[in-house]
């Protein structure tokens, strides 16, 4: 949990010290299906084009949290972009679990002022290990996931 809490101090200070701010500032929340967990939640604070995103989700027998800092390149209807993340799975009472780390591209469209769709594929790579019974093998090293993902999103 406590890598969980740096890393979202870490990356709200970088998107939140971008000196060039052009733009508005604005928070979102939604909806995402796929990606780093199988359903989840969104909660995205915008700072000109660059963007501070925290997500909890439904994993298979566990929760995950991802922390993300991302970086918009247009301000038209679509706005790609690219992004930075720590996303930590919880599973039990002892909160074990793979860290990943986290490399969002994707393209937000804007569907009205106030409701976006987002497409994103994720690749992430695991930077724990995996313990199988009494041995620590370190099998997700070698495998970068990508991982899809749609999501419904809505300006507050």
């Amino acid at each position: 949990m406590k890598w969980c809490c740096m890393a979202a101090v870490l990356l709200l200070t970088l998107v939140s010290l971008n000196g060039e701010v052009s733009g508005e500032n604005f928070t979102r929340i939604g909806v995402s299906v796929g990606g780093v967990h199988i359903v989840g939640l969104y909660f995205e604070r915008h700072f000109g084009e660059t963007c501070a995103r925290a997500q909890i989700g439904y994993m298979l027998n566990a929760v995950s949290l991802n922390f993300t800092a991302v970086r918009y390149f247009d301000t038209s209807k679509y706005r790609p972009y690219v992004g930075i993340g720590y996303m930590k799975h919880l599973r039990g009472k002892n909160l074990e679990g793979a860290n990943l780390l986290c490399l969002p591209v994707g393209v937000d469209i804007d569907l009205s002022h106030k409701q976006y769709m987002g497409f994103e594929l994720i690749p992430a790579v695991s930077f724990s290990v995996v313990k199988t019974g009494d041995s620590k093998e370190k099998g997700l090293y070698e495998y970068i996931l990508p991982l899809p993902s749609v999501s419904y999103k809505y300006r507050l």
